[in-house]
């Protein structure tokens, strides 16, 4: 799922997901993400990290991880104080402007990465 209030930034990122292989459903806001969280499950959420909703693309990953431990979050910023808290918090960032190749390496990295939260409590017993 592509979370992105910009309808031009969110046409561009769309078309790289789909070069990528990625079958991509597009929503506005954080809050319209969490309404399709609820439908169903995603491969990946690809997050604006600044968004006007009062569901922001931090508040987004925090809510995805916490319910929804499964799906890999990915935040993408230009330039952001949020990016650092972000990072701090253990999410994905990557920066705009970015080409296919930097999106890929980035997703490939995060799905290495993620270990959903029942994953890594059953590694630990």
């Amino acid at each position: 799922m592509l979370v992105e209030d910009n309808q031009a930034v969110a046409l561009a990122m769309a078309d790289l997901l789909a070069e990528l292989g990625y079958r991509v459903e597009h929503v506005s806001s954080g809050t319209d993400a969490l309404k399709r969280l609820q439908e169903r499950s995603y491969a990946l959420v690809f997050s604006d990290l600044l968004m006007p909703d009062s569901i922001g693309g931090l508040e987004l990953a925090r809510i995805v991880r916490d319910y929804h431990s499964d799906v890999p979050i990915l935040l993408a910023t230009g330039f952001s104080d949020k990016a650092q808290q972000a990072v701090r918090e253990g999410f994905k960032i990557i920066q705009k402007p970015f080409d296919l190749r930097a999106l890929a390496a980035a997703i490939d990295q995060l799905q290495a990465a993620h270990v959903p939260a029942a994953e890594a409590v059953k590694a630990r017993h």
